[in-house]
Parts: C-alpha cells; sequence; structure tokens
C-alpha cells in the first residue's frame, strides 16, 4: 500500500496548503494504514518542488 504526493510552487507553506486542501492528498496524509512518510523538497528558481512519498501496512 501507498501513495504519493506531489507540489510545485512558491514555497512549502503552500504546498502544504495544497496539500490539505485536495481531497485527494489529504486522504494519502490522513490514511491511517500509511505510517511512513518520505519528504523530498527541491528548491528551484520559480519556488520548490514536493514530494512526498507515503507507506503503510
Amino acid at each position: 500500500m501507498g501513495a504519493e504526493n506531489i507540489a510545485k510552487t512558491s514555497g512549502t507553506a503552500r504546498a502544504h496548503e495544497l496539500f490539505m486542501n485536495s481531497s485527494g492528498h489529504r486522504v494519502n496524509i490522513l490514511n491511517a494504514q500509511h505510517d511512513t512518510i518520505g519528504i523530498g523538497i527541491v528548491k528551484t528558481p520559480h519556488g520548490v518542488v514536493v514530494i512526498q512519498l507515503i507507506t503503510g501496512r
């Protein structure tokens, strides 16, 4: 079982807002079966790319 969330935006705070305000991304984050997360953040000339890889039981 696993999921991924990807955002390309102005900053990490905005990425968090986008993830939590999107029903699909929010479900991935709050799924009780997910117990492990890896987060990658890359700074670009135009903002950041944030990637969440989520796995679980």
